[in-house]
């Protein structure tokens, strides 16, 4: 009996589920986007930023929506800005224009860091339901 195959509809799905951890290129700072990102930002700029990486690999989807206020704060909270708005804004304007995430008009944000890596682990996930190769023993994200 011939089995299925993994279609890129199963690899999406698959992807769209929280990530226990997210893999990044070692030399992620070393980019232009992020370079240009850390002489806007600074260290603790980059530091934020790998925190919103880490919040946005948690997310059904991998994806922050900050169109209300409240969701705004709670966000400024994770990335410790706290009651400082404005702060936040430039912030998610700065990697908006370095690339690093996706802003979009319903109040979105999304990263192609987080994208690969849970496209990674969709295939992985997707492969492993339909009985593929067995999961190394311990992997969480597979």
């Amino acid at each position: 009996m011939a089995r299925r195959k993994v279609t890129q509809a199963d690899i999406e799905a698959a992807a769209a589920a929280p990530l226990k951890y997210f893999s990044h290129d070692a030399h992620l700072a070393d980019s232009t986007a992020c370079r240009r990102f850390i002489r806007r930002c600074g260290p603790d700029g980059y530091g934020r930023y790998m925190r919103l990486l880490e919040r946005l690999a948690t997310e059904e989807g991998h994806v922050i929506d900050v169109l209300d206020t409240e969701s705004q704060y709670l966000l400024a909270d994770e990335l410790w800005f706290g009651d400082n708005l404005g702060a936040l804004g430039q912030f998610l304007k700065d990697l908006s224009e370095c690339e690093l995430i996706q802003m979009f008009g319903d109040g979105a944000i999304k990263s192609p860091v987080v994208d690969e890596a849970a496209l990674y682990f969709g295939k992985c996930r997707a492969s492993a339901a339909l009985g593929g190769r067995a999961r190394k023993e311990g992997s969480e994200n597979a």
